[in-house]
């Protein structure tokens, strides 16, 4: 290639635009993944490039004020393809799977608490911003790929163009149940993420009850903490061990529990009553059940790959755990006395959900469908073998 034509592709590189002998390989942003900037819901963020970007002009260097130790998120849904730590050049990176043969890399970052295997949803922190590796400042180094291949990126299903200055529009539905008002069933939800903060919207049989709870990084949960049989909410951010429990005039009480790389959990273990904290790490595939003295039981089930799930399968009124496996969308429910029981319920990229939708005591399972925002509910009833199930629309798609 020519100096000139070497200058015409380095421009149109850094405009976010191949030239003819470069379009080898993109996604298309109507088809591909809906890619949205690795940031929380309303933050402005500057995405550069230069041209000796290594090892692409096409990868996004990200700032804002203030960015050091910043939470950064999910940009899609996928599968943690590596997680690693100290290179000389990324530093710390993590490698997300979106299927299709396309993934992102988050790299520099100041820690991570993912392992390789996990399960991570769209908008989910997967870290801290940092200036690990061969950075000379705090920033994120983004990358979209398909294959090994870093393409040019788009959010939102629109082409991005280095230099720009942007606000996120990652600001994901995610399902939560509960029972809100204590008349025995459980009810439906979503913790919604919009640029003014975060609120959980409570579905009442007859009206929506809107509470603004939590950050754009917090693990949201619930759980009966007094004893009134009403579901309240708990959050702990992702990057601390530290809970913050709601009650329900509004009150807040401090907890310390699990590590920073489990997935938080809430349920009551030895059923009287008073729900407690729990945990589930995936590296291990180990649930850490805590008892009002403080202290642990522990659980080995699952794999790194699933994703833990609660309740009272057999309605003894305590809490047993259990895990979902996004490969082939089937519940392993497992009983106080060992025993495991399989419900296939959902198909790929559904989110698991668990709750007594039919009042009976016990605890049954279902999804959510970020792609349509339906609730699909499966229930047994007590006596019987037959199936029911219900579907309902509820919550913004992604």
């Amino acid at each position: 290639m020519g100096f000139r034509a070497s200058v015409v592709a380095l421009a149109l590189t850094l405009l976010g635009i191949a030239s003819p002998a470069q379009a080898v390989a993109t996604i298309d942003p109507a088809t591909g993944p809906n890619f949205m900037m690795p940031f929380a819901c309303g933050e402005a963020w500057k995405g550069t490039t230069r041209a000796w970007h290594s090892p692409s002009s096409l990868a996004i260097d990200w700032n804002a004020p203030d960015d050091a130790g910043h939470p950064v998120l999910a940009a899609a849904s996928g599968t943690v393809t590596k997680v690693v730590f100290g290179t000389s050049s990324y530093g710390i990176y993590v490698v997300i799977d979106h299927g299709a043969n396309t993934s992102t890399l988050y790299g520099h970052l100041q820690t991570t608490w993912l392992a390789v295997g996990q399960r991570v949803e769209q908008g989910q922190a997967i870290g801290l911003l940092g200036s690990t590796g061969n950075s000379t400042g705090p920033h994120l180094h983004f990358e979209e790929r398909l294959g090994s291949t870093v393409v040019p990126a788009y959010f939102a299903r629109t082409p991005w163009k280095m230099g720009s200055v942007a606000t996120s529009t990652n600001c994901p539905d995610q399902p939560i149940t509960g029972d809100w008002n204590g008349n025995g069933a459980t009810d439906l939800g979503v913790v919604r993420h919009k640029p003014d903060g975060v609120t959980v919207v409570q579905r009442f049989p007859r009206k929506i009850v809107t509470v603004p709870f939590g950050k754009h990084w917090d693990w949201i949960r619930t759980g009966d903490w007094n004893g009134d049989k009403r579901s309240d909410l708990a959050l702990r951010p992702a990057s601390t061990t530290t809970w913050t429990l709601r009650s329900p005039d509004g009150a807040l009480k401090s907890l310390t529990y699990g590590a920073v790389q489990t997935v938080p959990l809430t349920g009551d273990w030895d059923g009287d009553g008073i729900w407690q904290l729990g945990v589930w790490r995936p590296d291990m595939a180990r649930f850490a059940l805590r008892a009002k003295s403080g202290t642990s039981r522990y659980i080995s089930f699952g794999s790194v790959s699933s994703i833990p799930v609660t309740g009272d399968w057999d309605g003894n009124k305590a809490t047993d755990v259990g895990i979902y496996n996004p490969a082939n969308a089937t519940f392993l429910l497992r009983a106080a006395d060992g025993g495991v029981s399989t419900v296939q319920v959902g198909d790929l990229g559904s989110v698991p959900l668990t709750g007594d939708w039919n009042g009976d005591g016990i605890t049954d399972v279902g999804v959510w469908n970020p792609a349509n925002a339906t609730f699909t509910l499966r229930w047994v009833p007590k006596g019987t073998q037959q199936v029911q199930t219900k579907q309902v629309v509820f919550g913004n798609s992604r």
